[in-house]
């Protein structure tokens, strides 16, 4: 039985970095990394969503907290609303980072919204870490009224 040591000293690792150690090992990344960041297909990051709908249009929130509004890219295409960027890694001038839990990278959404929506009249307000995207559906798709005809006879 091997006794783990920490990397560079001759101290044998407490069991919390043994257990960390072995843990990584097994799901190749860090143990709590599923529970924490997830990836997408494309290897981006994934961020939390929200979908609404009224009578008149979706609402998407998305939590983007420390993003940068100009790197946000929104799309559309067939329906798919996909939110999209990239961020640099976090740095402080005159410091080494010895552990950090922030995620940095590409991150990207695609959202399957259950109807079409008019791109040309939606909005995006970015606000304390929460993009809010107003998509207004698209006319075909907003209830309509008939009046009915009484014939008199």
């Amino acid at each position: 039985m091997a006794i783990a040591v920490r990397h560079g000293q001759n101290q044998p690792a407490t069991l919390r970095e043994a257990m960390d150690r072995f843990m990584e090992s097994t799901f190749n990344g860090p143990w709590w990394a599923p529970f924490w960041a997830e990836t997408n297909a494309t290897g981006a990051l994934n961020f939390p969503v929200n979908v609404y709908q009224n009578a008149d249009s979706y609402l998407v929130t998305a939590a983007l907290p420390g993003i940068n509004p100009d790197q946000v890219q929104i799309t559309a295409l067939n329906g798919t609303l996909t939110i999209s960027g990239e961020t640099g890694a976090p740095g402080i001038e005159g410091y080494e980072p010895i552990y950090t839990e922030s995620q940095f990278g590409q991150f990207r959404r695609d959202i399957r919204l259950p109807g079409d929506f008019a791109v040309e009249n939606a909005e995006a307000v970015y606000e304390n870490g929460m993009l809010r995207l107003t998509l207004p559906k698209a006319e075909h798709l907003k209830p309509k009224s008939l009046r009915v005809k009484v014939v008199k006879g």
